[in-house]
């Protein structure tokens, strides 16, 4: 996985930026490696995303709207806020608990 680009220092420092791939096959388990990373476990120590946020991911590549609708979806899961594109680009927020 690239690295985040963030530093102690910057306002982003506590926001992980990273990048899914765009085929729609792919980028739901990409997606989930990059929360595993995060809380450094397995894939399979995650909950299932599909009674979360249903296809909500592989859906933003499976059919995208032209590049300049500059489609970007938002939602939560197991503790990140998250924001990712229609480029592949994600950014990952940690909700306080």
């Amino acid at each position: 996985m690239p690295d985040d680009g963030s530093d102690g220092d910057s306002p982003d420092a506590d926001i992980a930026h990273r990048r899914v791939s765009t085929d729609p096959d792919e980028a739901d388990y990409e997606f989930l490696e990059l929360v595993a990373e995060l809380e450094g476990c397995d894939v399979t120590a995650l909950p299932p995303m599909h009674p979360r946020i249903d296809d909500i991911v592989s859906e933003v590549f499976s059919d995208p709207p032209s590049a300049d609708a500059q489609v970007e979806v938002q939602f939560s899961y197991f503790g990140y806020r998250v924001e990712m594109d229609q480029a592949g680009n994600v950014s990952l927020m940690r909700i306080p608990r």
